[in-house]
């Protein structure tokens, strides 16, 4: 197994890998995390880093508040 396998026996295996690029799984379908669906998806790639980078900015902009115990 290497890196750039797109299938791998990630899920309720235990197994965990590293990977250079992202995975998406469709877990309604595929619940065992066997295959990524990222290679069909890559056009909406940007979408996501860019909504991910605004809501990492909200989050600096607004922290969260500290709860006492």
């Amino acid at each position: 197994m290497t890196p750039e396998d797109t299938v791998n026996p990630g899920g309720f295996s235990g197994y965990t890998a590293q990977y250079t690029y992202a995975k998406f799984f469709n877990l309604y379908l595929d619940p065992k995390e066997e295959h990524s669906y990222m290679i069909r998806k890559l056009a909406y790639l940007d979408a996501v880093r860019f909504a991910i980078r605004r809501y990492l900015g909200i989050l600096q902009q607004y922290p969260s508040k500290k709860v006492m115990e």
